[in-house]
């Protein structure tokens, strides 16, 4: 029954990831597309940097007429584009993890909790992520009610903390679902690994665990 537990989770994670970059892909392609779209309206702009009649004009006021040729966050897109700065994939990816709450919440959320994972002593840092979620759901609190400074954050790296994050009242926080399903993807890499294991199952035992089973069932 556990060992059905744990295949579940590994099939929605999986799943999840493979949607997230399926979702990723469309985004960068919508995202050229707009680009090409708006190049016209961009040279347009080039052009006002050259016009006479405007070079007396404040800044603020050619600002002004520029985002009516061309909105603020399409210019950014072209800007950067122009600049030959790529477009973030792994946003994007992280982006469809914080829409995908409800499948997280409905899917992940009570098979996570019916595991009894762990882990040998010396890795006991590997499962602070996953303890600390499952003590928030099992006291009924909610992972945004917590600050960021209680969120245990050591397996996060410094590449992934922006796409943990989001921004709220003009704050960056992290953001609970983005968290959750982090957590549960590193729980598959590392019971893949065999760093964390599941003892209540046939397939995932630490080793220790499966030589005594042995051991016992010798006649």
């Amino acid at each position: 029954m556990n060992d059905h537990l744990m295949q579940t989770f590994f099939h929605y994670v999986d799943l999840y990831k493979s949607q997230a970059k399926q979702y990723s892909e469309k985004k960068v392609t919508e995202t050229y597309s707009n680009i090409r779209q708006y190049l016209k309206q961009a040279g347009i702009l080039l052009n006002m940097y050259v016009n006479d009649k405007l070079s007396k004009l404040l800044f603020k006021k050619v600002q002004k007429k520029a985002l009516k040729i061309i909105s603020k966050n399409e210019l950014l897109s072209i800007s950067g584009y122009m600049m030959n700065q790529c477009i973030d994939k792994e946003a994007y990816e992280w982006e469809f993890h914080a829409n995908n709450w409800q499948c997280i919440i409905n899917n992940l959320r009570p098979i996570f909790m019916l595991i009894d994972f762990d882990c040998h002593e010396n890795d006991r840092h590997l499962l602070q992520g996953a303890h600390f979620i499952k003590s928030a759901f099992n006291s009924s609190k909610k992972l945004n009610s917590f600050k960021d400074n209680e969120f245990p954050q050591n397996l996060i790296s410094k590449r992934l903390k922006p796409y943990i994050y989001h921004i709220k009242s003009a704050k960056k926080r992290i953001d609970p679902y983005k968290y959750e399903f982090f957590i549960y993807q590193q729980l598959m890499e590392h019971v893949k690994q065999g760093l964390v294991f599941c003892n209540d199952t046939l397939q995932y035992k630490s080793f220790e665990a499966d030589l005594a089973l042995k051991i016992k069932r010798k006649p």
